[in-house]
C-alpha cells in the first residue's frame, strides 16, 4: 500500500537516463546541505523525551543520555 507522506518517485526511462553521472539527483538538496555546512550558526530542533532521553511516563523527570547534547552542539 502506498503511502501519501511519502511518494514513490516517479521516474520516465528518459528521465532517468538523461542524467550524467556527475549531477545530482538533488541539486535542491545538495545546495541546502550545502548551506547548512557552511552557515555560521544552525539551528538543530529534535524532539527529546524518547529520542534524545529514554522515554519516561512523566517527560519532566526526562534527562539527555549521556554525550548526546555534546554531539549536538558538535
Amino acid at each position: 500500500m502506498s503511502d501519501p507522506r511519502h511518494p514513490s518517485p516517479t521516474h520516465s526511462s528518459s528521465e532517468a537516463t538523461a542524467q550524467s553521472p556527475d549531477e545530482s539527483p538533488h541539486p535542491t538538496l545538495d545546495q541546502a546541505l550545502t548551506d547548512a555546512v557552511t552557515a555560521s550558526r544552525l539551528l538543530v530542533a529534535t524532539d527529546f523525551d524518547g529520542v534524545l532521553s529514554p522515554l519516561d511516563l512523566d517527560p519532566m523527570r526526562s534527562a539527555p543520555l549521556p554525550g548526546t547534547i555534546e554531539s549536538l552542539r558538535t
